[in-house]
């Protein structure tokens, strides 16, 4: 009976240990290119991120191009670095092919592109 029990406690040790490595995994979701297109006075405005799997990207606004390194340390918060050691925080969510990024007073709504 002791050991049937120790072998439970090392099992749900396992499992709690194997679902705690998941807390970084929601980055993967990230990785893919991201689009938004707004109509204003001044034409259409292109806004893209790009989330390589290897923790770099692009973001690109109007031809104004960013290079980052990301990583998600806490779900739903990614932390951008960009080229001059700026960090940015931004909280995220994802709801199918629609991902909201949002830093302070900014959001913006980009749809996976295909």
């Amino acid at each position: 009976m002791k050991k049937l029990i120790a072998i439970l406690v090392v099992a749900l040790l396992i499992v709690g240990a194997l679902s705690a490595c998941g807390g970084g995994s929601g980055g993967n979701s990230l990785v893919g290119t991201w689009e938004m297109r707004r109509v204003g006075a001044q034409g259409v405005s292109i806004y893209a991120y790009i989330f390589n799997a290897d923790g770099t990207g692009t973001r690109d606004h109007d031809e104004f191009i960013d290079e980052f390194t990301w990583t998600v340390d806490t779900p739903g918060e990614v932390l951008l670095t960009l080229d001059d050691d700026l960090v940015e925080d931004w909280n995220y969510s994802i709801d199918g092919r629609t991902l909201t990024l949002s830093y302070w007073t900014l959001e913006l709504v980009l749809t996976r592109a295909s």
